[in-house]
């Protein structure tokens, strides 16, 4: 499929205003528009740079080599999983707030896949996420996704020590993970999927009350 991203930097009469600059933001705009298309393997330079129009060394300017443009993706992938969860605060019930980011995990994972692969899978050779951009998504595990159990604990008047809701922080997420890798690998359909989280969820919330 042929993505160009130069409509989004279309240059105007310099006498009405200036040509809109090329930005880092812009770059991965469109690196996420190329992967969402045809996913990350077409994911280039060359192809990055014709789909922007403009020269390689360009891209270079804003990002050392691919690699940058792949962390500048990685981050956005974080970015985008806690705006995901980040509202659901808001919610009055708490095993409602529950329910409804696990479910919205399961909706992050099929809607943007080709991110959701890049930061969860190791789909690009010789590509890892640095140091710094792995503490970033762990941060959005311990605010946004252990912030939501937190307050489940809080609402039902259930004390844990920080370890404790931890470890139950990391079972709901990975829990629903292993659920979202099984549809990604083909052996459950979406509807499925779609009960076995809502089952799991509503499994999990009996357990920690009655413990």
């Amino acid at each position: 499929m042929t993505v160009s991203c130069i409509a989004t930097r279309t240059a105007y009469n310099v006498a009405v205003a200036p040509p809109k600059r090329l930005t880092a933001d812009d770059v991965i705009d469109c690196a996420e528009a190329l992967i969402r298309a045809d996913g990350l393997a077409a994911l280039s330079t060359r192809r990055l740079a014709a789909a922007l129009g403009v020269s390689r060394q360009v891209v270079y300017t804003h990002f050392d080599g691919m690699h940058g443009v792949l962390e500048g993706l990685h981050l956005r992938s974080g970015r985008y999983l806690a705006e995901t969860v980040q509202h659901l605060g808001e919610m009055e019930d708490a095993d409602r707030r529950l329910e409804a980011a696990a479910r919205a995990y399961v909706t992050y994972s099929r809607g943007r896949s080709a991110l959701f692969e890049l930061t969860f899978g190791a789909p690009v050779p010789d590509y890892s996420p640095s140091p710094e951009t792995t503490a970033a998504l762990q941060d959005v595990f311990r605010v946004e996704i252990a912030g939501l159990v937190g307050g489940w604990h809080a609402d039902n008047r259930i004390e844990v020590d920080e370890r404790l809701l931890l470890d139950r922080t990391r079972v709901y997420w990975s829990s629903i993970h292993g659920l979202v890798t099984l549809e990604r690998a083909g052996h459950a359909a979406h509807d499925e999927t779609d009960r076995l989280v809502d089952e799991l969820t509503r499994t999990l919330l009996s357990g920690w009350r009655a413990a």
